[in-house]
């Protein structure tokens, strides 16, 4: 599993996710910090990474039609 870690969260959980043998990088550190979220979708969906945000839902009220939002549990 690959984790994206959104703006809004520390980007140390980066560091604790390969701690713990995942793939994971910071929002910020693919160049996409204050992306618009349908870019931001669009790397997640592309490049097969699951979004690791407190804004769900945000995400799932605009793209829930639009796209499979994996680990939806509201």
């Amino acid at each position: 599993m690959r984790f994206l870690i959104d703006e809004n969260l520390s980007p140390v959980l980066v560091d604790l996710a390969r701690e713990r043998g995942y793939e994971a990088m910071a929002v910020r550190d693919l160049g996409l910090l204050n992306a618009k979220d349908w870019a931001l979708l669009e790397k997640i969906q592309h490049e097969d990474w699951t979004l690791v945000t407190n804004n769900v839902g945000e995400f799932r009220k605009r793209y829930a039609r639009k796209a499979v939002l994996h680990g939806d549990s509201a």
